[in-house]
Formats: structure tokens, sequence, C-alpha cells
């Protein structure tokens, strides 16, 4: 398995969210988050589906570089800290987070 990762806004421009689609995406993934660039208070505002997609997967927002650092070394630890062993074939991209200062 993987990790997925998605980065958007979570607008679902007023048609379907296709949250069985995220379920689906998901459920075929070792670890799942979403990083949105706006800020929480706009989460569920207009035609903003985040809250339903935050249900699915773990949402933060991620509106600047330090943010971004923070979720992806989050994310990296969450991955690296696994129980579960990488299957044959797998690895880690070979990237820091010093490569994004």
């Amino acid at each position: 398995k993987t990790s997925l990762l998605v980065l958007g806004d979570g607008r679902s421009n007023y048609t379907d969210p296709g949250l069985h689609h995220l379920r689906e995406m998901a459920g075929a993934a070792r670890h799942a988050c979403w990083l949105n660039p706006e800020h929480t208070r706009q989460w569920g505002t207009g035609d903003s589906a985040a809250p339903e997609y935050a249900d699915v997967v773990a949402m933060a927002e991620c509106r600047n570089l330090a943010q971004l650092k923070r979720e992806l070394s989050e994310h990296t630890a969450a991955v690296l800290q696994s129980e579960a062993p990488l299957d044959e074939g797998e690895r880690y991209a070979g990237w820091s987070i010093g490569d994004l200062a």
C-alpha cells in the first residue's frame, strides 16, 4: 500500500463531492491526509465540502511553507512509524523536509 496526499480547497463547485471515490482511494492507502489551503473558518461555507471530506480523511489547513513543513513532517513520521512493513518493491521517496527550505 501507499500513502494518499490530497492537496486542494475541498470545494465541490456545487456538484456531487464524490465522497465514495475518496473513501475508495483512502481505503486502498496505508495513510491518507488532505492539505487544504483555505483557512479553517471557510471550511463548510458556500460550496465547500471540506467538512465532509474531513470525515473521510484527516484534513489540515496548509496555507504557507511553515504549515506545509509541519504537515509533511507529521505525515512522514506516521508513515515511518507504521507497524505494517513495506510490501516488496515499495520504498520511501528520497526527499527531506529540509529540501523545502
